[in-house]
């Protein structure tokens, strides 16, 4: 395997244990939230949507610079 498919391949399995250890506390936290605001589930169907995607923007961002300055 060269050196760019073995980076791409750290880097993908990075971003998705980065993500798995802040969405499942996120996840808790959230309906949490949204429960106890007696949101319906159309409405924490919505939050959850917004928060996750503003934070795997987020982290996808600063996973991919991370791994761009190792590149280079």
């Amino acid at each position: 395997m060269n050196r760019d498919k073995k980076l791409a391949w750290i880097e993908a399995i990075s971003d998705t244990t980065i993500g798995t250890l802040i969405n499942f506390p996120l996840n808790f936290l959230l309906l949490s939230i949204t429960f106890s605001l007696h949101f319906d589930v159309l409405e924490t169907a919505i939050a959850s949507w917004g928060a996750f995607t503003v934070i795997s923007v987020l982290r996808k961002f600063l996973v991919r610079r991370y791994f761009s300055k190792k590149i280079c």
